[in-house]
């Protein structure tokens, strides 16, 4: 049975009612996952309870833990279990202040389906911002951060059987060829939502494409950019997978 994920970055940089109204919008299509970046804003993250045909997985702290979440179809899965990884120790400096230092932390939810009893994993990520040069990854503390919470991501994945999904905001464009050969060298066996050879007309981030899924397990058999009704400043995207035979 196929997969339907949808998946929002961004600021939310509107009101708790709009940012309802726009999610309401997006949940219309039913999809049995909905994950999202950027919701450490309490009083919209309060929104994503007002849906009870979806559980909510978030979990809360002060250092950067609480900003990734995701929604899941009750009717179709159960969560087993959620935790927030710290992936660095390096806080990130372009989202640390002087009295809280933030890190790069992933989410990490297993889940079981009410279907088929089979279990599978998701992780919802949100990766420094700013480090894309031309050729690499940019030198500096963002940088660093980065290739540090990629390391951690590594180690992570490597900890997780079965199934496995990681989203969210790259801060990487597909569009760069270096940045295809730095996700096929550190996720070896990894499909993506998008290819080299298929990447959208429209990017997720103005024209760039850094908003996508890492898949093992899966292929997509469909994925498009929609946009998140006003809400947000990235485009959101729908992929729907479909699991390879064990």
């Amino acid at each position: 049975m196929p997969i339907t994920a949808e998946h929002s970055s961004g600021r939310f940089d509107v009101t708790p009612g709009d940012l309802k109204a726009a999610l309401a919008n997006q949940l219309a299509d039913e999809p049995e996952f909905l994950s999202l970046t950027e919701m450490m804003a309490e009083d919209r993250a309060r929104v994503l309870n007002d849906f009870p045909e979806y559980a909510v997985a978030r979990v809360k702290g002060a250092d950067g833990d609480d900003e990734c979440a995701l929604l899941v179809k009750r009717s179709r899965y159960k969560i087993v279990s959620e935790r927030s990884v710290r992936l660095s120790d390096r806080p990130i400096p372009r989202r640390s202040g002087k009295k809280h230092k933030v890190f790069d932390h992933a989410l990490v939810v297993q889940l079981e389906s009410l279907v088929t009893g089979s279990f599978h994993t998701r992780i919802v990520v949100h990766r420094p911002s700013g480090v894309e040069g031309s050729v690499g990854i940019k030198l500096g503390g963002q940088g660093a951060c980065y290739r540090d919470g990629t390391k951690g991501l590594v180690e992570l994945v490597k900890t997780i059987d079965g199934r496995l999904a990681i989203t969210g905001d790259w801060n990487l464009s597909l569009r760069r060829g270096w940045v295809d050969r730095y996700f096929n060298q550190h996720f070896p066996g990894f499909n993506r939502t998008w290819d080299a050879a298929s990447l959208p007309e429209k990017g997720t981030h103005k024209g760039r494409v850094i908003d996508f899924s890492l898949l093992r397990g899966y292929t997509v058999s469909e994925a498009q950019v929609i946009r998140h009704f006003g809400a947000s400043d990235h485009r959101a995207f729908r992929e729907t997978l479909e699991k390879i035979p064990d």
